[in-house]
């Protein structure tokens, strides 16, 4: 929304990706210009999911309808201020009903957003996938492999290596886009699609190599 992409490089070299944005006017309600440079974006970029963050991207879930030409995703893991679980505002209610009702999934991080989504918001429960925050450390309670632990102790040595360890490529970037390659899978997304992802008001799809092996997006 403010152009800051800092975070941006914390993404791994090999990750190729590009970023959009579009200007994004300041308002109370759903703004008119918003929504139309949000379609021209998405028109422009044709992504094959589109992957929206809490309220603040609404005007870009508004702005898909009526197309179908790529799924929708949204993420809902908290409130402003104004909001809370047991304080909901009604015409956001009746925005989030409308704008996210052709969603191909809403996300959730809590068991209380999940009784919001599907009580309060009458999300169907087949439509809103529960993904837990936390580690799943039954997963990772194994001892650690031999090989890679040895390879560990070579790179702690190597000039300029300033964090002592670093961990062997993974097959999944994260453990969020491993669980959305499953929600992906789910409704019948290759592995392999090209996402734009809409947070804040800000785009982002990653650029199809051919080389690459098949993965989600997050």
């Amino acid at each position: 929304m403010d152009g800051n992409l800092q975070a941006a490089q914390g993404l791994d070299k090999d990750v190729a990706c590009d970023f959009a944005s579009f200007p994004v006017v300041k308002s109370s309600g759903i703004s008119l210009t918003n929504l139309r440079n949000a379609r021209r974006l998405l028109r422009d970029r044709k992504p094959d999911m589109l992957l929206t963050y809490n309220w603040g991207t609404i005007d870009v879930a508004i702005a898909t309808w009526p197309w179908s030409a790529f799924r929708h995703v949204h993420v809902e893991d908290g409130f402003g201020p104004d909001e809370s679980p047991q304080r909901q505002n009604p015409r956001r209610v009746l925005m989030r009903r409308l704008a996210l009702s052709r969603c191909a999934a809403i996300i959730v991080p809590s068991a209380t957003l999940f009784d919001v989504a599907t009580r309060i918001w009458r999300f169907p429960p087949s439509r809103v996938v529960h993904l837990p925050n936390g580690i799943d450390c039954e997963r990772f309670a194994r001892a650690a492999d031999a090989a890679s632990l040895a390879s560990c102790r070579n790179r702690r040595h190597r000039p300029g290596h300033r964090h002592g360890c670093r961990a062997a490529p993974r097959k999944e970037p994260v453990a969020v886009a491993s669980r959305l390659r499953g929600v992906a899978a789910h409704h019948g997304r290759p592995a392999g699609s090209s996402s734009a992802m809409a947070q804040s008001a800000t785009s982002w799809a990653p650029t199809p190599r051919a080389s690459a092996s098949p993965s989600a997006s997050s």
